[in-house]
This record gives structure tokens, C-alpha cells and sequence, in this order.
């Protein structure tokens, strides 16, 4: 069942009508036609100066490169308003990072170990750091910043927190291109995709939310802090909707996907916003956008965001949320509305509004036209200063204006100004990582902590002539946890490449470690590495693959379950034979065998259930010449004792069957699903097992038949949550094993179980070929790289630095311009 791309309409019992959902209908107006009819306060068209263009620029995207503002020095205004809607594009410059476009098995966590488990997790925190990075650098490269700053604030409002996602990186990356996706186009598309993202129905504990037991988090969220605001509903609608959000669900099987859940669905008449019907979750957005208070709460926030945090004046709410509505909720079409208004270019709204650590630390990119300080300390310079993307503290998101100038986050802005003055007058002079001159290197992908100084390493490597000893670095991007605390959750870590030279000499490299020296820690904070990985010659090897050794002292198990994480003075080594190298010797599928990479336990359920359970998975699945991406079944045992084989159509990619039985059982939403008892068959499971095909029942007996290996599967070590349930159904599959036995169930020789790749490596690490690639990636800016000295020569084209802070403040010397306090506004 594919439900990703598709808007299924689903008849309730008790419905009398279907709604069909049609595709949003072309705007009633655009914007050109709303201004010619209305009477807003409109712009005078007059020419801009170099201050004009700068200060439109920067409010709108990030700070502008002298080059951004030339061309319109001059221009009238709606010149530099037409290009600007014109280029909106939220296209990435560098597409999608090599990680996102393959999904690890998330589901499963049963089968793994807990060291295991451990790294999986730490695999997916790495993940993020990385799209971390690669978004700050879309900021930096797109040409066309305020498509950048609309995803911005839609990440501000339609708030999801990594840390909220039990380690669900990708579901991340799919919230987040659906906010991109939507960020200049269809607001009516926008809040659709968000009551059916697979991230925020995790996020907002919605995947808990059943007729039987409703969860009010995402129908709360949805109303106050997504769409309306407070005071604009009832603790009545939010009730209501909250039995609409029943069976709205997610699935990682078969990729990270919407899923309803119609035994969970709350039927019947609900009374929501003042409308009555027959509503599920689909028909909230339209319930939302048909009360006033929808087209306000959106262009309310970006009054905010594009003209200034102070109380909007009278009747420009007004006006914009009249004109989001008439123009059908386009985005785009808003946008051109406010830039045409005389709101906007209001002499007293500009500089009334504080930048983002995103926009400041971007925008100084952007302006100073360079490429010299390292990505990660960009990104790391924005998370001292309060704003740590991808994760915000809560599901309000970020207040932003006066607070990101509180005294703590003032402090790190100065610290970064004076920094990057720095390395912009002098690049070179705080060297991101060690730079040095060798015949070859070896990459080491490296994070730390800071305390009393960074964390330093060596690294060994044992070679047919002995072992070779490198000299002392330090991590030199590492968190200052005097300055900042430590770290709060390992997604939040940066990692960066750094180059270590090895001689021409050393031949026969049979280890490779990396070793942390010069612990230390106190009251004020804790000094620490972390490694990812390491790359040599084209070879990679994943902290996952090393081993550490020794452990922190009373906890030398955390080695094994956290390689990399050097929390004590230790070493992680790795093997680095050429031969012997595969993780897991090929093995080859056998024609007529169950073939699938692995065999996985998914599940048992509660033992006070009325049935009992066990869920098994394949991932993937190949039999005589039929393949599937995903394929689950149960044994199940009924209250009334029977053991059956139980497959539902929810549980393959693609069908289960060639074809389903015309008398399979089928849920509201038409699921169908089979039962076959192994012994006592009934005359509902004789329809169902008769009414498969030939090469259907085949499958039915080698699943069957895998009974007694069930009981071997259950017996792998495995990080075991629920030991009473291990017990209960290794005693019982036993009988199941002693059932599949049965003549009826025999099917000649055995069918055979192969598993090409189990314990697959790859869902314990992130890729280092493409976490050292992504790493590696060098930034340029927008309009492009200048020294200090050509950006001074263009800049001095437009005259006095006026044009430079968004506030008139005298500046005489082009090494003051960061540092001023000014250059904080936009």
C-alpha cells in the first residue's frame, strides 16, 4: 500500500456522504489584481540608494554583498521587488546529502543487541549533525534568500525537534523538504502535508492517539501554536479534532510513510470551529483556513518577520490577512502584497527588528563575500548564540526579537564578531583544523568538548616496520563547556574533518588508532573526544567498526556500546588488514528458499491482550521468483487457544498475495488480511487458505515451516526489554514448531531460511565516505569569494558605509563594521 504521495478518501461507518478532496483551486486573484482593487497603503515607486537596497535586502534574506546591492542603486523599488519574487526558489543548491536518500531499517530494534542499538542511534545523531551543516550552507549558497528565510520561518512555526523523534533522522528530512517544498507556494498544501508528516504525527505523540484512549498533543499544537494562536478555539474543538486526528498515524516499513490506522479511528458527527460533519483528519486544514483568525495568525508572523517585531500598526493585519485570502492562500502572492505595501518601507520599522544567530552568522557570510572559517564553526557559532536548528527547546519554537540579545547570547555574538573580523582581515590566522604539508593523509572525522583547553590526540599506526607515532593535534572546533555546558544530546555534536599526514614509508598498515591524551574536567566543565571515523586511501572505517578500549572507570561497558565517544583518556583502533575486510562473507540465495537480507523479530505484544503475538519481519524478501521489499506475519494465539498464521496487506511492499481471497477479512479502510489456524481449520479459514493461489499457499507453508527456527530467532542476542514475554512465547513455539509438522502443512524437502546480509553494518553507521564527503564540501558564497581587499575596493563603489547596519551609525573603518552593535538589527 503505497499512501505517500496519495489523498485517500475514506467513508466512515455511519457516513452518509464522501467529500472528495479535489486538487486546491487556481487563486481567486493574484496579487497584481488585489492592489489595483484595494485601498492598503501602498509604497512610493521613487529610485533607491545603496541604503534602500541594502536595507530591503537585508530584511528580507541576509545581509547583503556589495555586489547583491549594485545593480539596484537606482533602480525604483519595484524593480528590486519583481526580481526578488521572480527568483524565489527553495531548490537546493547541492541536492539532498548522500545519507538521506536511503533509509536504514528503523524498525526491528528488537533483533538488535543493545551495543547495537547504541550505535544506530549515535549513526542518526551523526546524520543530523550533518544536515545541520548542509542546511546552513544552502543559506549561505542560495540565490535566492528569502525562499531561505521562508524556510526558516516555517520551521519556526510548523515546529518539530529532532530529540522528539526517537532518532528518527530521515522522518526529519522529510519534514523538513515538505517545509521547503512549501515554503513560497500553496499555504492550503502546506498545512494538508502537515497533518499527514510522518514527523510531526511522531513529534505530537499522535501516533498514540485512538478512539479508545484520544491524545490531544497534535490537535492542541495544530490550533495554537501551528495555525490559529490562543483564543481562537475551544477546549471543545480541541477535543473534537483530536478524535478527527484518531488512526492518524506513521509507518518506517517500506520507508518513513503517512499510515492510517482505521481500527483506531473515531467515527461519528464532531463539531469543530463552529462546522459539523463527519470529519477526520484531511478535513482540518479547510476547517481551519474557513475561520478569520487562520489568514491573521500567518500574516501576523511575518509582519514580524519581514518588517518589524513591534505591534503591527493598525490595519495592516488587516489588509494582509484580507488579501492572503482573497489571493487563494498563496504564499508567493502575500509576499509581493507586504513588499508593495507603505508598511514595509516605513522608515520607522527599519532596524526594528533583531536578527536570528542563523541570519547573523549567515548573513556575515554572505556580505563579506568568503569562504574562510570551516562550516562547523559557522554552525557552532550559531548554537552558542541560542538557535540550535533542527532541535528547538519545545513546540512553541523560538520567541526570537529582543531575546536572542540576552546578555548570555550577546556575548557569543560579540565572540563571533571579533572572530570572524579576524579571519577576514587575516585569513588562516585560527586555522579550523590542522593544516600540514604531507605525501599522504589520513582523515579523521572528529568532535570534542573543551574544557581548560581542546581536546588532543595522537595516532598510531602499526606497519611492517614497527608502530608509527604522529604528533600531538587538537580539535580545534571542540564546545567550550566553561563557556557554553556541554553537550545535551549527541545530535547536536559538529564533526569536522581533520588531516593527519602519514609517510611514504609505512607499508603493510595492518592498525590504525587514534588516540585521546590529556583528559581532564571540573566543576566548570568536562574535556572530551569524539570520533566518527576515519579515512585513509580510500578506505573507511566507521567508529562502529573500531574498538575502544579502556572504558571510563566503573563504566567500561559504555566503550562497547558508544565507540568513538572518548569520555575518558583511551584509544579507538581500528584493523586495517587488506584482506579480511567484508563485514559478512557474500552468500549467495538458493532457488526455492526463503531468501531476505534479514530476518527480523519485530514484536510481542502485551501479554493482557486477549490474543497474544509475535510479529516477524523480512527485510526484503525474495521466493520462487517473487520479490518484495518489506514482508511481515504473526503467529498468533486466540483466546480460545488456537494458534494461527496471520498476514495483513498493511505489512508487504508490494501485495502479500497474487491475490487476496474474495472472503479475507478487511478493515474500514478495505486492508484485507488472512488467518490460517494450523490445526482445527473453520470454515472462514478454509476460505481463506482454498481461496489463495497455488504459489500463494506455498508461501503459507514455508512461513509455516519456519516455526522451529522461530524459537532459534527469539535465542540471538538481542537487547531483550520484555524478558517475560521471551519466556512465554519460547515455550509456545514449541507447539507451533510441533504443529508445522503437519502433513498438511509439508511441503517435500524443507524450505530453507537464507540470510544474505544479516546484522547489516550500514544501519549502525552513517556512510563515512559520504559523512567525510559532505564534510569536506566547500561553501561559496551566494555572489561569490573576495579577499578583504576586493571586497573593500567594491564596496567603496557605493560610497559611505552607510549603507552597511540597519540603523544610521558612523562607521570610519571597514574593521568596525562587525563589532557594532548595530550590525546586530536588520
Amino acid at each position: 500500500m503505497r499512501y505517500l504521495g496519495l489523498i485517500i478518501v475514506i467513508a466512515l461507518s455511519g457516513c452518509n456522504t464522501v467529500v472528495e478532496r479535489a486538487n486546491s483551486p487556481a487563486p481567486a486573484l493574484t496579487a497584481d489584481d488585489w492592489l489595483a482593487g484595494s485601498d492598503m497603503p501602498r509604497m512610493q515607486d521613487r529610485a533607491m540608494s545603496a541604503a534602500d537596497v541594502a536595507s530591503f535586502l537585508r530584511r528580507t534574506g541576509f545581509e547583503p554583498s556589495p555586489d547583491e546591492i549594485r545593480p539596484y542603486v537606482g533602480q525604483p523599488r519595484s524593480a528590486l521587488i519583481r526580481a526578488t519574487l521572480d527568483n524565489l526558489t527553495t531548490r537546493p543548491v547541492d541536492g539532498a546529502p548522500a545519507w538521506a536518500l536511503t533509509e536504514p531499517r528503523y524498525w526491528g530494534n528488537e533483533s538488535r543487541t543493545r551495543v547495537e542499538n547504541d550505535r544506530f542511534r549515535s549513526a542518526r545523531d551523526a546524520e543530523v549533525g550533518m544536515m545541520r551543516q548542509w542546511w546552513v550552507q544552502q543559506m549561505i549558497q542560495s540565490p535566492s534568500p528569502m525562499a531561505e528565510r521562508m524556510v526558516l520561518f516555517w520551521d519556526n512555526t510548523f515546529v518539530v525537534g529532532y530529540s522528539g523523534l526517537n532518532n528518527r533522522s530521515h522522518a526529519l528530512w522529510g519534514h523538513h523538504q515538505l517545509l521547503r517544498t512549501h515554503a513560497v507556494g500553496d499555504y492550503r498544501q502546506l498545512l494538508a502535508g502537515i497533518v499527514r508528516d510522518p514527523a510531526v504525527l511522531r513529534y505530537l505523540d499522535n501516533t498514540s492517539n485512538t478512539k479508545e484512549a484520544p491524545n490531544e498533543n497534535l490537535a492542541r499544537e495544530l490550533f495554537e501554536l501551528y495555525s490559529l494562536g490562543e483564543g481562537n478555539y475551544s477546549e471543545r474543538d480541541i477535543k473534537q479534532a483530536a478524535l478527527a486526528l484518531t488512526g492518524w498515524g506513521e509507518t518506517d516499513r517500506g520507508g518513513t510513510r503517512f499510515q492510517l490506522k482505521p481500527w483506531a479511528m473515531a467515527g461519528g458527527s464532531k463539531a469543530i470551529l463552529g462546522q459539523r460533519g463527519h470529519f477526520d483528519g484531511d478535513d482540518l486544514p479547510a476547517l481551519i483556513l474557513d475561520t478569520p483568525a487562520a489568514a491573521r495568525y500567518v500574516v501576523t508572523g511575518l509582519y514580524h518577520e519581514f518588517i518589524s517585531s513591534q505591534a503591527a500598526p493598525a490595519g495592516a493585519i488587516d489588509d494582509f490577512a484580507r488579501a492572503f485570502r482573497d489571493t487563494g492562500y498563496q504564499i508567493d502572492q502575500l509576499l509581493q502584497v507586504m513588499l508593495e505595501s507603505a508598511y514595509f518601507w516605513d522608515p520607522n520599522h527599519q532596524g526594528m527588528g533583531v536578527k536570528s544567530p542563523a541570519e547573523f552568522v549567515v548573513g556575515t557570510v554572505r556580505a563579506t563575500q568568503t569562504d574562510d572559517v570551516a562550516l562547523v564553526k559557522l554552525v557552532a557559532a550559531i548554537q552558542a548564540q541560542g538557535q540550535n536548528l533542527l532541535d528547538p527547546p519545545d513546540v512553541s519554537g523560538y520567541d526570537g526579537g529582543i531575546d536572542w540579545l540576552a546578555p548570555e547570547y550577546l556575548i557569543e555574538r560579540q565572540r563571533f564578531a571579533e572572530f570572524y573580523q579576524t579571519e577576514w582581515h587575516s585569513p588562516g590566522s585560527t586555522p579550523s583544523a590542522p593544516q600540514m604539508m604531507g605525501t599522504d593523509s589520513l582523515r579523521i572525522m572528529l568532535g570534542g568538548e573543551a574544557y581548560q583547553g581542546p581536546p588532543e590526540f595522537w595516532v598510531t599506526i602499526n606497519h611492517d616496520g614497527g608502530t608509527w607515532y604522529s604528533d600531538e593535534y587538537s580539535v580545534a572546533h571542540a564546545r567550550d563547556t566553561e563557556r557554553l555546558g556541554r553537550y545535551q544530546d549527541k545530535s547536536n555534536i559538529e564533526w569536522a574533518p581533520y588531516h593527519v599526514p602519514i609517510p611514504d614509508s609505512l607499508t603493510g598498515i595492518t592498525r590504525i588508532g587514534v588516540r585521546f591524551i590529556r583528559d581532564a574536567a571540573g566543576n566548570g566543565g568536562d574535556r572530551n573526544l569524539f570520533v566518527a571515523g576515519v579515512d585513509y586511501q580510500g578506505r573507511q572505517r566507521a567508529a562502529s567498526q573500531g574498538t575502544q578500549s579502556p572504558g571510563c572507570r566503573g563504566d567500561s561497558s559504555g566503550a562497547k556500546r558508544n565507540p568513538g565517544y572518548l569520555y575518558c583518556s583511551g584509544e579507538l583502533s581500528f584493523e586495517w588488514a587488506e584482506t579480511g575486510t567484508s563485514l559478512v562473507p557474500d552468500i549467495a540465495p538458493i532457488d526455492g528458499a526463503l531468501n531476505t537480507r534479514e530476518w527480523v523479530l519485530g514484536w510481542m505484544n502485551d501479554e493482557n491482550d486477549r490474543w497474544r503475538s509475535i510479529n516477524f519481519m523480512f527485510d526484503g524478501l525474495e521466493f520462487e521468483g517473487r520479490e518484495w521489499a518489506f514482508f511481515g506475519f504473526k503467529y498468533s494465539i486466540s483466546e480460545r487457544g488456537e494458534r494461527q498464521l496471520q498476514i495483513t496487506g498493511r505489512d508487504c511492499i508490494p501485495e502479500c498475495f497474487e491475490r487476496w481471497p474474495t472472503k479475507a477479512w478487511r478493515d474500514k479502510a478495505g486492508v484485507p488480511s488472512v488467518s490460517v489456524p494450523l490445526r482445527g481449520l473453520h470454515q472462514w479459514s478454509m476460505e481463506h487458505y482454498d481461496g489463495l493461489s497455488k504459489a500463494d499457499r506455498a508461501l503459507v507453508k514455508a512461513l509455516i515451516g519456519l516455526a522451529p527456527q522461530a524459537e532459534q530467532l527469539l535465542k540471538r542476542p538481542r537487547e531483550d526489554r520484555y524478558p517475560e514475554r521471551t519466556t512465554f512465547w519460547l515455550a509456545e513455539l514449541a507447539t507451533f514448531a510441533e504443529y508445522a509438522n503437519d502433513r498438511r502443512w509439508k511441503t517435500g524437502d524443507a524450505v530453507a531460511l537464507v540470510e544474505l546480509s544479516p546484522k547489516r553494518d550500514g544501519d549502525n553507521q552513517m556512510g563515512m565516505g559520504n559523512m567525510m564527503a559532505a564534510a569536506a564540501t566547500r561553501y561559496r558564497p551566494a555572489s561569490g569569494v573576495k579577499t578583504a581587499d576586493q571586497w573593500q575596493a567594491s564596496a567603496a563603489q557605493l560610497g559611505p558605509l552607510d549603507w552597511a547596519l540597519a540603523t544610521p551609525t558612523a562607521v570610519d573603518e571597514y574593521a568596525q563594521l562587525l563589532v557594532n552593535s548595530a550590525y546586530f538589527l536588520r
